[in-house]
């Protein structure tokens, strides 16, 4: 599925629970999951590891990280021109819309939840690897812990005076201590945030939100803006390595001519169908080279990768002067979204119009 051409592959490395890279543990199990990482699909974090081994199953690679929490990471690639490897289903809904554009149109809901997530977790014995259902909690979020936590938002707080919501209590406020939650987004985004996403999706969501706004406040200069957005990208993401299997062909195998083609003019291996694919050794010394890659933590960072790419695109920026939308393209001087942007605006706009020649031809 096409999206935002990239200067280079992105490697999406999505975790099960969405744990904040603010916590040293995690980021201590996750550093040393890059160390050992070599092209596996699955990587799995659990205390019942006693070293980082690599085990092959069910035709995937396994890697299986000592840790002090349960976790699990899918690694999906993503080609130059927005290729996805494996698959996510009904992202081809939305064509070559950026995700993170569709993911700011809907507010998430958040939940009381206390029901824990099921899941077939990699277990290691003397005669191999075999799966077993275990249990993973829905996140606890307490009130001193909130108070402590590097998601209260400093200063001005984006989340109650600029988006109508100063009224509500903050959802992770609870009187009960031991209170669990699940943030909820429409159904296209749960491939991406699997148990929910958390605290840190929720937080994100708005600081996202803000930022798009403070690009059109004139108060504000768009450098420290950008700047702002640069520092959540470089939290989120780092260079890396990976092959040429994984970041360049396998998000092409849904199309078997582009594969072929690309291979031809891209790489110099001329292949009559994709039956050679597999038997060739010209693919194979091919495959195997390293490439770099842009390896981001989480679809979340992806989105703010992609939001940051979009802006450096099209400098200056331009916003909706009816409805605030942060757009691109067109006429120098256009000042409204367009109906494939915004058609909630688009319809507004265009009663508008109507109202007012109808007021006219009244008066006329």
């Amino acid at each position: 599925m096409v999206r935002t051409k990239s200067d280079r592959p992105v490697q999406v490395w999505s975790p099960l629970v969405l744990s904040s890279l603010n916590n040293k543990d995690f980021k201590l199990e996750l550093m040393e999951a890059e160390n050992m990482y070599d092209g596996e699909r699955f990587i799995w974090f659990s205390p019942k590891y006693k070293k980082t081994i690599t085990l092959e199953q069910d035709s995937f690679n396994h890697l299986l990280v000592p840790s002090k929490t349960i976790n699990k990471i899918t690694v999906y690639n993503i080609d130059e021109w927005g290729y996805i490897s494996p698959a996510l289903g009904s992202i081809k809904d939305f064509g070559d819309k950026p995700l993170y554009e569709e993911w700011q149109k809907n507010i998430p809901e958040v939940i009381r939840y206390n029901e824990p997530t099921v899941m077939q977790f990699p277990n290691i014995t003397k005669k191999g690897i075999y799966f077993k259902n275990i249990i993973i909690e829905p996140e606890e979020i307490y009130i001193k812990d909130y108070k402590k936590s590097e998601n209260i938002l400093k200063g001005e707080n984006p989340i109650y005076s600029d988006f109508g919501l100063k009224e509500l209590t903050d959802p992770f406020l609870s009187e009960n201590k031991h209170e669990t939650f699940k943030i909820v987004w429409p159904s296209f985004f749960n491939p991406f945030f699997e148990t929910g996403g958390g605290a840190t999706a929720y937080y994100d969501f708005y600081w996202m939100k803000y930022y798009i706004k403070m690009l059109s406040d004139t108060t504000f200069k768009k450098e420290q803006i950008m700047q702002l957005i640069r520092n959540k990208v470089n939290t989120y993401t780092k260079d890396a390595t990976s092959t040429i299997l994984q970041s360049w062909l396998y998000p092409k195998s849904h199309d078997s001519k582009q594969l072929i083609s690309e291979l031809t003019f891209k790489f110099g291996v001329i292949l009559k169908d994709m039956d050679e694919f597999e038997t060739s050794k010209e693919v194979d010394n091919v495959a195997n080279l390293k490439v770099n890659v842009k390896r981001i933590y989480s679809w979340l960072g992806y989105f703010w990768l992609e939001l940051y790419n979009k802006l450096l695109e099209h400098n200056p920026v331009k916003f909706c002067s009816n409805c605030g939308q942060l757009f691109y393209g067109g006429r120098q001087d256009r000042i409204f979204c367009r109906k494939n942007e915004n058609l909630t605006c688009w319809r507004k706009r265009a009663a508008l119009r109507q109202k007012k020649k109808y007021d006219k031809n009244q008066k006329s």
